[in-house]
């Protein structure tokens, strides 16, 4: 994810994911997320515990698992969505690619640590 600075605030323990964008002025609070591709508008709070997902965010309080599941499909679902792999195979098959791709990246950046 990119970060420029826009005047925004993610408290400890709150989560933004891939591809999500932040609106200046924006915020989520502790235990807050943001999901894959959800673009939250200028000065919208996301509060303690809620989810957003959607473009434009949605807000869901925690515990609210359909909507925010009917949210995640409409960005194409995390696998596909992060990791470039097939929606069009079983989950097995998606997790597979997610983790030879995971794998690689994890070797091309950390090949010289010692």
């Amino acid at each position: 994810m990119e970060i420029k600075y826009r005047e925004m605030f993610i408290a400890t323990g709150a989560m933004v994911f891939n591809g999500a964008r932040m609106g200046r002025a924006s915020s989520v609070a502790r235990g807050g997320a943001v999901h894959i591709g959800c673009v939250v508008p200028p000065e919208t709070r996301i509060p303690i515990g809620w989810v957003a997902v959607g473009d434009p965010a949605r807000l869901y309080p925690p515990g609210d698992a359909t909507p925010i599941r009917a949210g995640l499909e409409e960005a194409g679902g995390f696998l596909p969505f992060v990791f470039g792999a097939d929606p069009a195979v079983g989950r097995g098959e998606q997790m597979r690619t997610a983790l030879r791709r995971y794998t690689a990246m994890l070797v091309r950046e950390h090949r010289d640590d010692e």
